[in-house]
Order: C-alpha cells, then structure tokens, then sequence
C-alpha cells in the first residue's frame, strides 16, 4: 500500500469517526416520540449491519483456510481476522449509543431471560469476540505458520460456530416480532446469514488486492483474484435468491401482500431495484464474472464496494425502514398512534435516512477502519511477518 494511499484512508478514517461522534452526540440530545411508532431507527439497524459484515468476514476467512484450503497457507488470515474484530467494534459502540439507558445493560446478563433473542444477542456478541480475540492473538504469538496446529483449528471452529449463531440470532431478534408482520417468520434468519456471506465476500474482493499487492504476483495473484470473485458471484447470487423468495413468500402470505407492493412498485421500489437490484447485485455479479474470467481484474475493488452500498440499501429502507411504514400505515392501533403523534406525514423515508443516526451508522465505518490501520501499525499482520510476543501476554 503506498504512502499516499494510505495518508488518505487516515484522513478518511478520522473525518468519519468524528461524523460518527457528532451523530451519536446529537441522537442522544434529541427526543422524539416517533419512536413508538418505528423503534429500529439506522443506528439500530447499523449496529445488525457491522455485527453481520464482521461475521462475514470471519466466516470467510476461516471457510477460505481451514475448510477450503490449508490454513499454514491463506495468505493474510490475521489481518482479514483483524478487520473482522475492528468491524465488530462500531456495532457495539452504536447499539450502546442507541438505547436509553447504557447503564442498565447490565441486567441482560444478571436478569438474563433465556427467550429473548436481545438478550442472546448480548451472549453471543461477547462469546463470538471473545474466540475471534483469541485466534488473532494466537496466530499473532506463534506465527502464521501456526495457522494449522491443533489449538488454532479448534478456535477457528468454536469462532465459525459462534459467528453462525450470532448472525441466525440476530436475525430471530427481527423474526420473533409479531406486530412487525414483514420481519415475522424464517425469513429474517435467512436473510442476516445470507447477508452476512456476502459482506464478507464483498469486503474480501474490495481489499484482498490492496492488501496482497507486493505479496502476490503472476499466477497466485491471478489465482487469489478469480477465488474472491467467484465467492462474490455465488454468495450475491445466494442473497439475492433469499430475497426474492422471501417477497414471494410475503407477497403469498396475504397479511403481508400490500407490503412486497410497497417494495416492488410503490414507495419505496427505487431503493429496491436502483440500490439493491442495480448497484448491489447486478453491477457487482457483472463485474465479478469478467474478473473470474481473466478480465477487469482492477475493478474487482468497485464490486465491492457496490455490493456493501446495495446490501446496506435493501437493509436500511426495503427491510428495516419499509416493515415499520408498512405497520404505521396498516395496522389500526399504530396509524392511530402515528396520526395522533403527528408523524404519518413527518417520518418520511428521507427523515428516517436524514437525521443524526444515519451520520453515526456511516461514520462506524470511519472507526472501523481507524481501528484496521491502528492495528495493522502496531501488530505483525502482514504475510510472512515475524511472530510477536506481546506485552499483555508477558
């Protein structure tokens, strides 16, 4: 990576972690009462989003090297499990940020109720972070070469099953609320792992080139060019086919069909097929099929790139924004609470996606990235980098 290059994701990375600061900041001083009526703002939705791509990034990585391939020989697992942990980060910060009262988090754990899927989420966000710290840490002691050693296979396996469960759950956390009927059932499980494949796909071919520059050449770099876009052609083709049948499902499901009708044509349908459809899946597959045939292997990048703006669009407004309009204005009890609290007209789709939780989901990945290059300055995470023992470890 040149100086240039990386001076300005520095640059990048502080600018959006202050934007962040700022929109937290002024989430937390305002109040609204709309919030009866659509509880998952974007930063709810953003802390599901960051939880989703971590895991994605872990389960690629850890599928790619142990599952797919020998482990001793994935260039760059520590710092794909780097990232993974750094992208965890901004998901924490914001879901600490969004509830009322942080301070109380604790009774998740001592009042722990075993059929809240929130309060799993608490579990599992800790158990997932904890095996993902281990690894890295082990792989950061012993050397790369260690990749395939009894201890690092087994901690490779307990932080797969972990993230799985973390990205199922998150998506029963949805599932399991009636009164949203869109989000009721199977499909939000299916969607958050599907979601979270892909983002991790996506994030492999936005960075595996620029990282491995230097590392690869000729044919291994030719050969690790065509793996990260043929994981990104099958995981986006395997999004896309969840979606699909879950508005077909919804659609089929007569309490839901004004809802796939509210996506599809009505509302909110330029979201769904200009940012999903288009940017983040047609675009994408597009681009990531010439790459997998020897071709327009430098835009591999933009790909995606595309993909985590279309996967974050389809999340943010068809699922996450359209479930709580599709409620406000069908369910009897919540128009009137929406007409009574004057926001049938306020809460449109450009005030859900304008307001200071938006500026702190898009600055999470000012921090995530901050925390990527603080740890790629201070730990041994390059290919064929000397082990290190660390000061904590002493």
């Amino acid at each position: 990576m040149g100086r240039t290059l990386r001076l300005a994701l520095w640059a990048i990375a502080a600018v959006l972690t202050i934007l962040m600061v700022v929109g937290i900041a002024e989430y937390r001083a305002e109040t609204g009462d709309e919030a009866a009526v659509y509880p998952a703002g974007t930063m709810l939705l953003g802390y599901t989003f960051f939880a989703l791509m971590s895991g994605g990034i872990n389960d690629s990585a850890l599928i790619c090297a142990y599952i797919l391939g020998k482990p001793e020989e994935y260039r760059g697992l520590r710092r794909d499990l780097l990232t993974a942990l750094a992208v965890l980060i901004p998901g924490v910060v914001l879901i600490f940020s969004e509830i009322a009262h942080p301070e109380h988090a604790q009774w998740l754990y001592l009042g722990f109720n075993v059929e809240s899927r929130i309060a799993w989420n608490a579990v599992l966000y800790i158990v997932y972070g904890l095996f993902l710290i281990a690894l890295l840490l082990y792989l950061i002691v012993r050397g790369e070469e260690a990749a395939g050693t009894p201890a690092a296979k087994t901690l490779a396996f307990l932080a797969l099953a972990a993230s799985l469960i973390l990205e199922a759950n998150l998506g029963m956390a949805y599932g399991a609320n009636v009164s949203i009927l869109p989000w009721f059932g199977v499909f939000s499980s299916m969607l958050t792992v599907a979601a979270a494949f892909a983002l991790g796909a996506a994030w492999l071919a936005l960075t595996g080139r620029i990282r491995l520059e230097g590392v690869l050449a000729g044919e291994e770099a030719e050969k690790w060019c065509r793996k990260c876009a043929k994981e990104l052609i099958i995981t986006l083709t395997a999004l896309a086919y969840v979606i699909l049948w879950g508005l077909v499902g919804l659609y089929s499901w007569g309490m839901t069909k004004d809802y796939v009708s509210i996506v599809v044509s009505g509302e909110l349908a330029s979201y769904f097929w200009l940012g999903y459809v288009l940017v983040g899946t047609i675009i994408p597959i597009a681009i990531a099929v010439a790459a997998a045939k020897g071709r327009a292997r430098t835009a591999l990048p933009l790909a995606g790139v595309l993909a985590v703006i279309g996967i974050a669009a389809f999340l943010l407004v068809p699922y996450n924004y359209g479930a709580q309009y599709f409620r406000a204005t069908t369910n009897e009890f919540y128009a009137t609470l929406a007409a009574k609290l004057g926001v049938a007209e306020e809460y449109t789709v450009s005030h859900y996606l304008t307001g200071p939780e938006t500026l702190a989901f898009i600055g999470g990945f000012g921090l995530a990235l901050l925390l990527d290059l603080i740890g790629e300055s201070l730990l041994p995470l390059k290919p064929g980098e000397k082990p290190r023992r660390l000061w904590i470890l002493k």
